[in-house]
């Protein structure tokens, strides 16, 4: 009897980048409410997160400020909403922050004390 010979099992992990020019003028970080500024970095937020199950479907992404977007990491809305503040002051606190990023942070939590 003749052995078959089985073909090794190739799994690929593909990494789209995209460079997208937005032409809107002001863009508002959906995270954090501020604007967000050319020197500033940006990212595409899976509101319901991918690890969780969410998609790449437009209703399911909104720009964000990069360190916005590391801060919500991959919790719910739900979960990340009333923790907000803590986890904004924890990463300020804690984090080893750019300039502009720590300005991020540093105005949101004047933001958030406001309302």
């Amino acid at each position: 009897m003749a052995c078959k010979k089985k073909e090794p099992i190739v799994k690929y992990k593909l990494r789209l980048t995209c460079n997208i020019e937005i032409i809107q003028e002001h863009i508002i970080c959906a995270i954090c409410g501020q604007p967000i500024y050319k020197n500033q970095k940006l990212t595409i937020d899976h509101i319901i997160p991918r690890h969780h199950g969410g998609t790449d479907d437009t209703e399911n992404l909104q720009i964000s400020h990069q360190i916005c977007n590391v801060i919500k990491s991959d919790l719910f809305p739900e979960e990340f909403e009333p923790r907000k503040k803590e986890l904004f002051e924890n990463a300020l606190k804690n984090w080893k922050l750019r300039r502009t990023d720590k300005e991020i942070i540093t105005e949101a939590l004047k933001r958030m004390k406001s309302r």
